[in-house]
């Protein structure tokens, strides 16, 4: 199942029926006493088109139970506005990097094509050790940038050694600079030149480093949800940027702030 990147979703009642959600379609397979029915629908893409399924489904009063999955059905969140934020928002410090979520992270950032990135997810099963060593380094990264953004945010010291997995992958892989367009500016990328596994890492350990390097001057921030802790890089012309996305925790703080005002105006003291 990890192969196919599918995820299932247990539905009841309706005597047993399951959703599987594909990068391009779902299906919706239901039993009963005459044997079982399968309903295919064709997707944009995977998120979108599982929450349609969803709630085309919840309307006939389905009570949905979602089982515990290795990764989630959501596509990677890329709010951060650097590579290297990006790649610490995947790693959450509660959660290990999984070798799914990895490929997915590495496909959504065009690192990989999406036929690569099928080749990638069957590597555990065709050369173990070198998924396993790839999945530790991804891993090892991840921690140490997101001790250092800390550290800056808290604009502490940065020991030498901290940095030092960084310095790993820059130093074992090459490339070269690019411009690339992004909305209405060009920026400069790092492409790396492939051989081995590293160089899958490679951009992500550069875009560290140039953050790192900013030093007090990097615009880095975390959300101001303390539910969230999402990192993001300030491009805002006031740099006073708050939240990772205005349109998920933004919005939830205006929630939050509309129902204390008026529920307090209903209650007086």
């Amino acid at each position: 199942m990890a192969a196919n990147r599918e995820t299932v979703t247990r539905v009841k009642p309706a005597n047993g029926c399951f959703i599987a959600v594909s990068a391009c379609q779902a299906y919706l397979i239901s039993g009963s006493e005459k044997g079982y029915r399968t309903r295919r629908f064709p997707l944009d893409n995977r998120y979108t088109g599982f929450l349609l399924v969803i709630s085309r489904w919840f309307r006939h009063r389905f009570r949905l139970e979602v089982p515990s999955m290795p990764y989630s059905v959501s596509a990677p969140r890329l709010l951060g506005g650097r590579l290297s934020l990006d790649f610490v928002n995947e790693t959450l410090p509660n959660a290990e990097l999984s070798w799914e979520r990895l490929v997915d992270f590495l496909e959504s950032t065009k690192i990989v094509s999406a036929e690569r990135g099928t080749q990638l997810l069957n590597l555990p099963q065709s050369d173990p050790q070198a998924a396993a060593a790839l999945l530790w380094k991804a891993r090892r990264l991840g921690s140490t940038l997101r001790k250092v953004f800390m550290a800056m945010l808290r604009k502490q010291r940065i020991a030498g050694e901290w940095v030092e997995p960084v310095n790993e992958i820059l130093r074992i892989t090459e490339g070269h600079d690019e411009l690339i367009a992004q909305d209405d500016f060009w920026k400069i990328e790092f492409v790396a030149r492939e051989g081995g596994l590293d160089w899958l890492l490679a951009a992500v350990a550069r875009s560290g480093a140039e953050t790192i390097a900013e030093g007090l001057h990097a615009r880095l921030r975390i959300c101001a949800n303390p539910r969230c802790g999402l990192f993001f890089y300030d491009n805002s012309r006031t740099l006073r940027r708050r939240w990772c996305s205005m349109a998920v925790c933004g919005n939830r703080s205006k929630v939050a702030a509309f129902a204390r005002k008026h529920g307090s105006a209903r209650n007086p003291p």
